[in-house]
Formats: C-alpha cells, structure tokens, sequence
C-alpha cells in the first residue's frame, strides 16, 4: 500500500481571469464513474467556479462589453501504447498549454479504474519512483490512501509547451480501461478529463490454489482436506488439473466435489493424486472457482503435528499457476484409546464338571475417542469370540470365557478402527486380574473288595467302576500295601490288586484314592489335583493259607512199563496232600525236577492225592503249594525193566576188497538214530557209533582169496546201568586179490668208442629191467638177446630185478624177447655210435665233387672246399699222411672228424 503523501497544490479557489477551454472528456467526480478507486477532490477544495456569464457580479458582465484578456488552456493526453498485465509500466500523459498565457504549478491528477492500480514504490514525498519513469517525467504520489489516484506535479507551463508525466501502474488483466485526469494551475480551476480507453493486452488464464483452516485429523482418524481452485487470470482456462501431494504418515483414500480425481504414483514422501474437471463441465472461466475435498486417512503411526496437502495447478502451455498448501493437524497416535481400559476380573460363571465349569475374565471398555471403534480382549490365552463395535463415548463388557479355571495375569485390549478400506490395530493394557478355579467334578463310584489267593500268598483284590460322566485316576491301598494308579473313563471297571507278603490276613476294608487333573481346552493347567473330600472304601473278610503233605509216598499196582523211545522204566506212585487249615484252595504239584509230575488244586479245608509216574531210579519228589516249596518226600525204589531190539535207525552194509594182496570184509554200520551204539563183530571188539555217524568193521578170511560168507554184528548199549546188546547176521560176497602184470624194459650203459688205425668201433652195456611191482603174485621172467644174450629168474610178487643183456656193438644193434607166462615182450637196442657220426662214402679218386661235398678217408669225414695246387690244405694233408693218387693233389679238403664205419 502507498501513503498519500503531501506534494503539488491544490486546485486555486479564485476565479480565473479568462475562460478556459478543457480538451477531452469532462471529469466525472470520483464516485459518480464506474468502478472504484476514482479521484474525489479534498475536502478542503472549493467549489467549481460558475461560468462568468452566468454571474452578474462578474465585471465581465457589468462592463457591458467582453474583455479578453490572455488565459492559459491545459489539456491532458494520454499514449496510445497497450500495456502488458501484471508488470509494473508507465502510464505516459502529456500536459500541455495551448493558451497564451503561462500555467504555473500545474498539477495533473490520474484516477485508476478497477483492475488498474498505482505501483509506486514506497518513497518519501517528493520523491522519485526511480526506473519506472523516464528521465524527464515529473515526480508523482499517491492521491489518496485507496492507491486509486496519483497527483503529479508538473511545474511551470509557457504558453505553446507540453510536458509528459509518467505514472508507474500494473494492470491485473488484460482489457480496456477508461481512465480519468484532472488538471489545474495557479489561477487555472480544476478541470476534470475523460481520457481515450487505455488497452492492457491479455495475461492468460491463471489457476490458483487454496484452501481453508487447518483441518484436524484423528491419529488413527479420517478427515476431509478442502481445496479450491480459482481462474485469477482473464482468460478461460481449459486442460488443466490440480495435484494434490499427500504428505508421508497421510493416505488419500477418496474424493468429492466439483473435480474427478485419480491416484497416481506414491513413494516414501507420499501419495500424489491428479484432480480434473468433470467431463460435462465448461472451461473455467475468469474468477470462476472449483472445489474439491480430499479425504485423507492417519494410520496410527503418523508422527503428531502440523502437515500440508499441497495442491499444484497445472495449466499445460502456461506457467500462470500458483500453488498452495492445505494445512492438516495430526493429533497424538491414537489419543484417547488407552484411557479407555477399566478393570478386568476372573471369576466363575458356572461351577461344576468339564461340560458345567465356565471360568471367564471380564472387562469393560469406554470409546474416548471420536470415532467408533471395534474392541477386542484377549485374556489368559483366549480371546473374546469377536469384536464388538463401540461408538465414540459408549462403553462394552466383554467377557471371555477360559474354560475351567483362569490362571491370573494381565489381559489386552485389542482396539480397531477401519478408514478407506483398511483396518487400523493397537493394542491397550488391560490391567491384571487374578486366577478362578470353576472345576468340582462328580465322584460317582461303586466298588466291592475280597482275598484271593495267588501262588501262595494272600492279595487284596479290589474293584472299582467309574459311574460319573468324567475320568478319573484310581489307586487303591488294603493290607498296608498301595498300587499303581489306573485311569478309568465314564462306565469302566478295574481291578486294583494289593499284593502282601503273608499268608494270614485279618479282616479290613480297602480304600481307593480318587484324583483328577484336568486341562481345560486352552490347556490351563490347575494348581493342584482335585479328589473328593471322603475316599470311597470297601472291606473284605479274614484270610489263611496252611497247606500240608498228607503222608509217605507209595507205589501203586502198577506193573513197570519200559518206555524204547526215552530207555526209560517207569513206575507209578501217590503222594497225599492235606488244604484242611486254609481258607482259600491251594493247588498242590509233586514234581521229580526233570518234567514229571503231578498237580491238582485242593479245596479250602479238603484233602487230596498226587498221582506221579516216575522213572527208575527217581529217589525223591518236590512237593510245592501255589508254586511255592512245601516239602520233599521219598520215593520207594524199584527194579529196571528195560529191554532192547534191533534199532530200526542203525543201517548195515558189507563189501569184500582186497587189502594188500589180500582179501578183507568190511562192515559199515550207520546210525541215523540219536542214541550212540557201540558195534562189534561177534564177540570181538566194539565201535562207539556215535549219532548221525558211520563206524567200519573188518575180518580177514585170509589169502588172496575169499569165498561168500556172512558176519554176525552186535549192538550194545547200557540202559539204567546195565548192558543191553542185540545181534544180527549180514552176508558178504566172495573176492579174489590175484593180479598178474609183468612188465620189462632196457636200461643200456654209456657208449664206448674203440680206435683201431683207419677204423672205429662202439660198444656199449645193456641191462634188462625186469618189473613184477604190478603182480601180486611172483613170476619167472626169461630172457634171450641178438648178441647171444640169455636169462632165467624169479621176481617176487610186487618187486623188481636187473638182468645182464650182454654188450651191444653199436653197428649192429640188439634185439631181446622178454617172457613171463604167457606174456612177453620185443625190446631193442637201436644201431648206434659215439663218434661224430656215420662214414660217409669213400672218396672217389676219379674226382667230380662240388664244394660242400663229404667223402670219408680212413676213418674220418672230410668236405671238399676246392682246387688248389699248393694250398696250405694240401701241404696239411701230406704231412698228415693222406695223399691222393692221380690227379688228386690239386683237390683242397677239410677234415670234419672221426666217423665209424657201418
């Protein structure tokens, strides 16, 4: 805002000296033209002067005759040059005195219509608006406080001159604006000037944002964010839309109003929706308006405090926008939700078995907060059924139920609330409550008890049947003796048995101890096992066990009966017993130790009798009452009357073979049984023939022969410590063990080489081995060689002997006839030589050898390597006494070594 500041002078009160003319539109006083804003004159300015035609006082008038002296005439004009909106510009006006006389303090005076206001910087008076004029405008000021007006000050006017006043001014809109002047002088009256329309060109459509006072917001809570958004340009507006950012902590769930809005993207800073006008609707035209309300919701964790909605115009192709925030108060997280807690309590609602008792925790909650709220509470593990709905200050009871009892401790309220679609949870201290135990079941029994005797002592036996609806643990103590516990369900029966060491037991009753501890369904456990305030008992009558042997053992009619199967004899005896001092049936047994016996079960106050088979040389029994030691008694001995047969499980096979040269018969015996026997041939010596074993028994007839004949075997075992033998004859085929199989062979000596002067001879020695070892009986060998040799001998049976076959000349070779019996056989001794070999031919004189060719000379093999007239062969060969008759001599030979002549 500018002050109006003191500056230039007021329009003079005198009347002036010459008529003045106005250029332009009269001046329409401030207030009586549209808009606001137009000049009023001060209070203190007089009124207009009346033209002086009208007034007869006028010395105009009076004279008669028209005096014109020199006047000045001030007009007012105005640039034609549009202005630009919303930036502060110079309005130029030019002054000017287009009369004859001189226009001192001249004064100017702008009124600005509606939309058009001054933007004079704040100055003191007098003082330049710097930039905005141009350097030789005048200085100007406010007219008045409503920045309507401004009063410049143009100074002294000479007749014929003009003077531009610059008034700086901004122009909210485009448009043409009628804007007025006032002009006056010293002697010059004050003179209102309509100007020509002044142009602004267009500024455009601006969208501009804002909203109302802070909205508050429950934490969690919902509330409605308002926005408006008004065309503060001078043009329609169409495309655009608004932008509304959600802070972080706030979550946009709807919207409704004048604009359809849709989420867009969201992140850690927030949500931002994006606000359109609705299809049917019209651009938005200068200062038209929409709204819309945003309904945003706080989670609970919302940090309390002051936040903003800011919303964003977006006007594409123009950056007239501006922007703004909405203000929204988030208030304590969930403030009021803990006050609203009161006591909690556990008690019994129903008091009885497991289908009656009913433990509950009970607790009421108050809804101090300003929304309705869904409770919940959750108390010793359990939880209410469901929420139940609480509007903002109503209360609820809530009970949950625990099932038999309810252990003390703390319960929580669960507190709930839903806001555009999603539900909201806190939890609330309930405070603690204590423990309930609601659980009195029904002891509903029946029970008998008695004595029973049990191998020999005395037992309680007692029962029990569980006729409540629940089960129970059942133990039972009689005769100061306890059992083990037993669970029984509704209907079922046990036995309890209270087992005593004694054997007399004096009347008494039996207790049975009752006892339940029951979980209810969310497994709460009580503090202590329930039973019932009196144990339930039932008696049962004296009782004594006095068992006795009756009196001696004796053996009855009986013949003895032999048993093959077992060797054993067996006799039948009695043995007496006597239950006459009992009070219950004893069951008396007599027993040998090795499985045989008798029992049988006594009546109480009755006598009886064991029957006993028992084998030879049984010398005593043990007599027990219910399995327990009563005495030991003698049995009365008796003779064996064991007898034994061939046993079908010994097998018996012969076989006759010869055994070095001589015959042998020998018996297998076999047994197949599980008794050993021993086995003999006749009265010779025994074998043990173990079970499942084979024992061999041989005889010799002698000789090397043997006829068919048969063997006596005889089996023999001790039975109750005497021998017990049986016999039986087998054949057995006859054998010779002759065999006859000479057999001879040539065992010739090492071959010796006779020299004679031009010829050698060989020999050599050669023996007849003459081999019996395949008979088994002697044999007379004979033998007869080509070299003259002869031989007669006996070999033994199974030996062998060397005869001499004389020497064998090895040109000739031998050959010998071998007999024995009818058998015989050819040997020979092939030709042989111990030199290098066999002569070769003679040699040929007449010559016709070919090099490698092999003739003999006087005793020795040569190969022919030659001619040479005078080789060192040759001259070796003369000196060695071999020459050649003929033509010979030029012949080369080389001497292979000695050979024999065949």
């Amino acid at each position: 805002m500018l002050n109006a500041l003191g500056g230039g002078e007021e329009p003079p009160t005198a009347a002036p000296q010459a008529p003045v003319t106005v250029q332009g539109a009269p001046w329409t006083p401030p207030g009586e033209q549209p808009g606001e804003g137009a000049v009023r004159p001060a209070e203190d300015e007089p009124d207009e002067p009346a033209e002086p035609s009208a007034d007869p006082t006028n010395p105009v008038n009076l004279l008669g005759t028209t005096i014109f002296a020199p006047v000045a005439d001030l007009t007012v004009t105005a640039a034609g040059a549009p202005l630009d909106p919303r930036t502060a510009q110079p309005l130029v006006l030019t002054v000017a005195n287009t009369g004859k006389a001189t226009a001192s303090e001249t004064v100017v005076e702008v009124a600005l219509p509606d939309g058009v206001d001054l933007a004079m910087p704040q100055a003191p008076a007098g003082a330049s608006v710097g930039d905005v004029l141009a350097a030789d405008a005048l200085s100007c000021t406010p007219g008045d406080t409503t920045a309507r007006t401004a009063r410049c000050t143009v100074g002294t006017l000479e007749p014929g001159t003009s003077r531009d006043v610059s008034v700086p001014v901004r122009a909210n809109a485009g448009g043409s604006y009628a804007i007025g002047a006032a002009v006056w002088a010293e002697g010059v009256g004050r003179e209102n000037i309509a100007l020509p329309p002044t142009t602004v060109r267009p500024f455009g459509a601006e969208l501009t944002a804002s909203s109302g006072d802070a909205v508050p917001v429950s934490n969690p809570g919902a509330a409605w964010v308002p926005v408006t958004v008004r065309n503060t340009g001078d043009q329609p507006a169409a495309a655009w839309s608004v932008q509304l950012g959600v802070p972080a902590g706030l979550r946009p769930v709807t919207t409704d109003g004048d604009l359809a809005c849709v989420p867009g993207a969201g992140g850690d800073q927030g949500a931002v929706w994006t606000c359109v006008a609705k299809p049917e609707a019209a651009p938005l035209a200068p200062g038209e308006q929409r709204s819309v309300r945003l309904r945003v919701v706080a989670d609970g964790s919302a940090t309390p405090g002051p936040m903003a909605v800011s919303a964003a115009p977006q006007l594409p192709g123009s950056p007239h926008t501006v922007g703004g925030n909405a203000a929204v108060t988030v208030a304590q997280s969930w403030a009021g939700a803990a006050s609203g807690a009161r006591a909690v309590e556990a008690r019994c609602a129903a008091v009885g078995g497991v289908a009656t008792a009913s433990a509950v925790v009970e607790g009421t909650y108050v809804n101090l907060t300003d929304q309705s709220l869904a409770v919940r509470l959750d108390a010793a593990g359990d939880t209410a059924a469901a929420a139940q709905e609480v509007a903002p200050g109503a209360s609820v009871t809530v009970r949950v139920p625990d099932g038999l009892r309810v252990p003390a401790g703390g319960a929580t309220w669960t507190v709930a609330t839903t806001l555009g679609g999603q539900t909201y949870r806190t939890s609330v201290p309930a405070g603690t409550h204590g423990s309930a135990e609601c659980y009195d079941p029904s002891w509903a029994v029946s029970k008998t008890a008695e004595t029973v005797n049990v191998d020999g002592r005395l037992q309680v036996r007692g029962t029990l049947t569980n006729t409540s609806d629940e089960a129970m643990r059942v133990a039972m103590t009689a005769a100061g003796v306890s059992t083990e516990p037993k669970r029984l369900a509704p209907g079922e029966s046990a036995t309890f048995v209270a087992a005593t060491d004694r054997t007399s037991l004096s009347a008494g009753a039996a207790e049975f101890q009752l006892y339940r501890w029951v979980a209810d369904r969310d497994n709460d456990e009580p503090a202590q096992g329930v039973v019932p305030a009196v144990a339930p008992t039932a008696s049962y009558d004296a009782a004594t066990l006095a068992p006795a042997v009756g009196g001696p053992v004796t053996l009855t009619a009986a013949e003895c009966r032999f048993d093959a199967s077992a060797d054993r004899s067996w006799r039948t005896v009695t043995v007496p017993v006597d239950n006459g001092g009992s009070t219950h049936a004893v069951r008396f047994a007599a027993s040998d130790g090795a499985g045989n016996g008798d029992a049988a079960t006594v009546a109480a106050g009755a006598t009886g009798t064991l029957t006993v088979s028992v084998p030879w040389g049984t010398r005593s029994l043990a007599v027990t009452a219910d399995g327990r030691d009563l005495a030991t008694v003698d049995v009365p001995a008796f003779e064996s009357c064991a007898t034994v047969t061939w046993p079908g499980s010994v097998d018996v096979s012969t076989v006759t073979r010869c055994v070095d040269d001589r015959a042998r018969v020998e018996v297998d015996v076999r047994n197949r049984g599980d008794v050993a026997w021993t086995a003999a041939l006749g009265d010779g010596d025994g074998t043990s023939v173990e079970p499942g074993s084979t024992a061999t028994l041989r005889t010799s007839p002698g000789g090397l022969t043997a006829d068919a004949g048969h063997v006596t075997v005889r089996l023999s075992r001790e039975i109750e410590k005497r021998t017990r033998s049986v016999e039986r004859t087998f054949d057995h085929d006859a054998v010779s063990c002759v065999v006859v199989d000479p057999q001879a062979r040539l065992d010739p000596g090492a071959v010796q080489v006779e020299k004679g002067r031009w010829r050698s001879t060989s020999t050599r020695a050669v023996s007849v081995v003459l081999d019996n070892t395949g008979s088994s009986v002697p044999q007379d060998f004979a033998v007869r060689g080509s070299n003259g040799a002869s031989v007669d001998v006996t070999v033994p049976a199974r030996q062998s002997l060397t005869a001499d076959g004389g020497t064998v000349r090895g040109r000739d070779g031998a050959r010998y006839t071998v007999r024995a019996g009818d058998w015989s056989a050819d040997l020979a001794v092939d030709p042989f030589t111990g030199t290098t070999g066999w002569c070769a031919d003679r040699v040929r004189w007449s010559g016709g050898y070919e090099v490698g060719d092999v003739a003999s000379w006087r005793g020795a093999n040569y190969r022919y390597v030659g001619r040479s007239e005078d080789g060192p062969d040759s001259a070796q060969k003369r000196q060695d006494g071999d020459h050649a008759r003929g033509h010979g001599w030029g012949r080369t030979w080389e001497r292979i070594g000695d050979c024999e002549y065949r």
